[in-house]
């Protein structure tokens, strides 16, 4: 039925009505019959809408790639979290106040951040980087001097993107780093100035870089040949994406206690070896839950 023939219809029906003709009548019945299927044809607007809603149960879902799998851990601090205090100046005069020490940081309710987790594989353990990572590769890691600390404080480096060290003090600071597998570095970063370098060789645990004019200023860093690793936010949560599925073991590692060999994995005591857990990927997300670092424990 046309747009001009529905409207001829309305006008007929209208007509008939003013004629009195009663509700059993063939004619009206035929108009109220076409007025119908024209409504079921033309659905309002809001109902078209509607259907094509993406929470439609019919709807076919997206598959999960069955060779790439997420990690995801919880930390957290057992005990009153410690207060956090001012780095020594060592009456050095700055134009910011004296800087909250970091190394480390303890949410309200016991959120650990700056835990370092990364693959560790086998010598003869391959591993395939996922295709998404591949975009990173031009662009640099930075690491930001700012307010006469390094920042983040822990800071994780694929050794296929240069490290890019910026200093947005009003001051002059030096970066001086000690590597296992890399070349010494030791530069001098003039205010609002920055330095790139390029770190090919992987190293086996976290280095540090220091400033030499600044001594309470300290951040850590970690050089891997693969960018699976993540460092735990302020929330205590960290997750690693897009990890080969399979059987792998990982490093647990935090600059207060060095490996995170014993703790309390989901509630239940749990030691590994050098802090080496192992997990097994599986298509999607793998949550392995909540580890608990209780500082006691290391201080015996």
């Amino acid at each position: 039925m046309t747009r001009r023939t529905w409207w001829v219809a309305t006008l007929l029906f209208g007509l008939l009505l003013a004629m009195g003709m009663g509700q059993g009548s063939p004619v009206e019945a035929g108009v109220l019959r076409k007025l119908r299927q024209r409504s079921w044809r033309r659905p309002c607007r809001s109902t078209v809408q509607a259907c094509r809603s993406p929470c439609r149960a019919d709807e076919p879902q997206i598959a999960v790639d069955k060779n790439w799998g997420d990690l995801t851990l919880r930390f957290t601090y057992a005990g009153k979290p410690p207060k956090p205090k001012r780095a020594p100046t060592f009456g050095i005069e700055l134009p910011f106040p004296a800087p909250l020490g970091d190394s480390l940081v303890v949410g309200a309710c016991g959120e650990l951040a700056n835990v370092l987790v990364y693959l560790r594989p086998a010598r003869d353990q391959a591993v395939k980087i996922h295709p998404d990572y591949a975009v990173l590769a031009d662009k640099p890691v930075r690491l930001t001097i700012k307010g006469g600390m390094f920042r983040p404080h822990v800071l994780t480096v694929w050794n296929k993107r240069r490290l890019k060290i910026v200093n947005a003090d009003p001051l002059q600071h030096t970066a001086r780093i000690t590597f296992f597998a890399n070349d010494r570095i030791n530069v001098l970063i003039p205010s609002k100035g920055s330095y790139f370098v390029q770190l090919s060789a992987t190293e086996i645990l976290p280095v540090f870089i220091h400033c030499n004019i600044h001594p309470w200023m300290k951040a850590c860093l970690l050089i891997r040949d693969n960018p699976y690793m993540a460092v735990s936010s302020k929330d205590g949560t960290l997750t690693i994406k897009n990890l080969p599925v399979g059987e792998w073991e990982f490093q647990l590692w935090h600059e207060k206690w060095g490996y995170l060999s014993q703790v309390e994995w989901n509630g239940k005591p749990t030691a590994w070896y050098r802090g080496r857990p192992t997990f097994t990927i599986k298509p999607g997300e793998n949550d392995f839950g909540t580890v608990k670092v209780d500082p006691k424990v290391y201080e015996r």
